[in-house]
């Protein structure tokens, strides 16, 4: 189906996801990924990590994620909030978003970031 104008289907990842809403439109909730805001683009805004380009393949698991501090990220439910990043190949974990950043517990040096 089609969707309707200024409406984008919700990605495969995130199909549990439900609107948040009246008082936040274009908002969504889901149970393992949280709040996040859809766009009309692949590019939507996490409530903890920011704005995030969204890269999904339907035949594969999870997607890869691009975000400005971290680069190319992937995860998927079953890892969230553990994020792997490509740059470095290190498994990082969201701890907390602070004054704005997301902030990371690094598994490879046991530093957080």
């Amino acid at each position: 189906h089609e969707p309707e104008p200024g409406v984008v289907d919700l990605p495969t990842l995130m199909g549990d996801a439900q609107p948040a809403g009246p008082e936040a439109p274009g908002w969504y909730e889901s149970d393992w990924f949280g709040a996040f805001m859809r766009t009309d683009t692949d590019w939507i805004y996490h409530s903890d990590l920011g704005w995030i380009y969204l890269a999904e393949n339907p035949d594969a698991p999870g997607a890869w994620l691009w975000m400005p501090e971290e680069g190319w990220v992937w995860t998927v439910e079953t890892a969230f909030p553990w994020l792997y990043r490509h740059e470095d190949q290190a498994w990082i974990y969201h701890l907390l978003t602070k004054d704005g950043k997301a902030h990371f517990f690094n598994h490879d040096t046991g530093q957080l970031e």
